[in-house]
């Protein structure tokens, strides 16, 4: 006969790892729907908690190279531009053409 419990275990060990792959996988499209989204999330985890969601992102310009770059209003926290990649309907920072900060 079957335990009883280590039955209810294994379902909850089950129900946990699918609600974590679940969250992580929202997050990570959340994240990566927008340029805007992008930068404040490379804000908050690069150490700017509370600037990277009172900043305003805005574009700043064009590059022939990297294409349309992104700048926070508040220069003091960040890169002084991003600039972006889209790659199967996903924003991606390219490190190569963001610069100073």
């Amino acid at each position: 006969m079957w335990g009883g419990n280590s039955l209810k275990a294994l379902r909850n060990g089950i129900i946990s790892c699918i609600t974590t792959i679940v969250v992580f996988t929202g997050m990570y499209l959340f994240c990566h729907s927008t340029p805007e989204r992008l930068i404040r999330t490379d804000l908050f985890f690069t150490g700017h908690l509370i600037g990277a969601f009172t900043t305003d992102v805005f574009k700043n310009g064009m590059d022939l190279q990297y294409g349309q770059f992104y700048s926070c209003k508040n220069p003091g926290i960040g890169p002084d531009h991003y600039a972006f990649f889209k790659k199967n309907g996903f924003w991606y920072i390219n490190r190569n053409g963001t610069g100073g900060g």
